[in-house]
Order: structure tokens, then sequence, then C-alpha cells
């Protein structure tokens, strides 16, 4: 099936539990990656995990539910960007993560909005929550590359992401720049003026993994 039919199917399907991607190991299932849905439950619980995590952004907002609800339904729309919530085996939804800029012409995609939940998501989970995500981006949309970028100073996420077999490809500059409806957002950069001490410019890092280093980390 074409990839971007396939994220449409997924999209339109979000509760059908075989679409469900499994968490785990083949001797041991820890959960699932469901496709998130386009209701008032998965746009509350998207709304405070952003909110709580906003500055670990590259655009810092703080939507509400409604303002969430309306994204995710815009969002149906978009074939290159699929979000899935990380749920356990008892159907607790701890966390996200998501493939965006899904291109099928380069074979690449962005890894990204990972969330955990601080209160109930166990870290192995998340680890094998991302691993299951980039096995079905190589498998089954036959991506070749799957990159990332995040801000030097996250080091929690930075070693998540190193777990997974992510290796920094460059580093790279964000400046500060504030719309005109007063949001923040942190957009690429050639300028070194700033720094540390103002917050105008911070540093980030990009990352990749490709699909040959992830087959022989996972054993796929």
């Amino acid at each position: 099936m074409k990839t971007y039919k396939l994220i449409q199917l997924l999209k339109r399907d979000h509760d059908n539990r075989d679409t469900f991607l499994p968490i785990g190991t083949p001797r041991e299932i820890r959960g699932y990656l469901r496709p998130v849905r386009s209701n008032s439950a998965d746009a509350l619980k998207l709304s405070q995990w952003r909110n709580e995590n906003f500055r670990s952004f590259f655009s810092w907002i703080c939507p509400d539910e409604y303002e969430v609800l309306n994204w995710l339904e815009n969002y149906q729309q978009n074939v290159r960007d699929i979000i899935f919530v990380i749920e356990t085996l008892s159907e607790r939804s701890v966390g996200q993560l998501s493939l965006y800029n899904i291109d099928i012409s380069t074979k690449s995609a962005e890894f990204g909005r990972v969330i955990k939940d601080k209160t109930g998501c166990e870290q192995d989970l998340m680890q094998y929550a991302g691993v299951s995500l980039l096995r079905w981006g190589y498998r089954t949309l036959e991506l070749e590359n799957i990159f990332l970028e995040v801000f030097s100073e996250n080091l929690s996420a930075i070693a998540y992401y190193k777990r997974l077999g992510f290796s920094v490809l460059s580093i790279i500059r964000k400046k500060k720049s504030i719309t005109d409806q007063g949001i923040i957002r942190w957009e690429d950069t050639d300028e070194i003026t700033g720094g540390s001490s103002t917050g105008e410019v911070r540093q980030a890092v990009r990352m990749v993994i490709r699909k040959d280093d992830f087959t022989q980390r996972a054993g796929d």
C-alpha cells in the first residue's frame, strides 16, 4: 500500500486495534502505539502534555483542549504527518510519538513530538515505543533516513535518542522570534550572536538514524 494512503487509512480507522503498532518484543507485548484520535479525550491529553513540556519544542505554545481539537481536525488531512499515542495494555495513555515531514521522494521523515507522561510511563516502555515507531517507519513506510532536532541542553532527550540509535549529524543554531500573536518560535539561523546570556540564539543538534544502522542495531 502506498505510504500516504496508508497514513490516511490509519487516521480514518484509528479505533481499529488491528492498526495499532505493538510495543515490546515478540515474546512480551508491553503496550501499543495507536493513531491519535480527533476527539476531546485525546485533545485534552495532548494539551496537558504540551503545556507541561512546551519549552522542549521550537514553538512555545500552550494550547487548550479546544485549540488542540481544532488542530487535530486539520491534521487529519495531512498525509505527511502521523501521531501515535502510547497506550499500556490497560489502555491508559502515557505518552506520544510521531513521524512527520514524511517524504516518499527522499524516503525520509522527522521523528519528534516525544512526550512521556510524568506519572504513568515507565522508561523502558518509552524505549520500546521508540523502537516500534522506527521499525514501522523503515519496514512499512520504506524510509531510508529518519532525522530529528533537539535543543542541545535537553540532555535527557538526547540520551533517549542515542539509546534508540540516533547519532549527531550537525550542530545548528536557533534564533528566537515572536509572532504577532506573541508566540515564541526558535528558527534556524546562521547568526552566532546572542548566546546563552541573552537567550536570543540557542544551540540545537540535528540527529539521524539510517535504515541500515537501525536494522543492524535492532537485529531486524
